[in-house]
Order: structure tokens, then C-alpha cells, then sequence
């Protein structure tokens, strides 16, 4: 089975956040929706309010979510 990985490299500062997630997010939710959550909230408390908004929105695939804080 061959796996397609997106990959983007980006210079990172102190106090950026990464969010590493699915299509079973982003497919249900919009970019700035999404964006507004991983900034207004801790990581962790994001990441459980990013899966609630997507299983709200449908959620009708797996939906990951990880969030680095660098």
C-alpha cells in the first residue's frame, strides 16, 4: 500500500502552534474556523474542541488531531 504524505517546511518561532490532523477534520470544518480554535484555546482543550466541531459538523470519518506548541 503506498501512503501519500503532505509535507511542508516552515520556519517556526517561539510560541507558534502546529496542528497535525486528518481529513476528518478538515473536511468538515473551514481553515478559519479551525485556526480560531488553536489559537484562542490551550493545545489540549483545542484539540477535544476541534473533534467536538467536527463530529458536530457531521463527522462521518476518523478525525485525528494534534497540536505542537513550539
Amino acid at each position: 500500500m503506498d501512503v501519500n504524505v503532505d509535507l511542508l517546511t516552515l520556519p517556526v518561532e517561539p510560541g507558534d502552534r502546529l496542528l497535525l490532523c486528518s481529513d476528518g477534520l478538515t473536511t468538515v470544518c473551514e481553515d478559519d474556523e479551525i485556526a480560531d480554535v488553536v489559537f484562542r484555546f490551550p493545545p489540549c482543550e483545542a484539540v477535544e474542541r476541534l473533534i467536538q466541531m467536527a463530529n458536530a459538523a457531521g463527522g462521518y470519518d476518523n478525525i485525528t488531531a494534534v497540536i505542537a506548541e513550539v
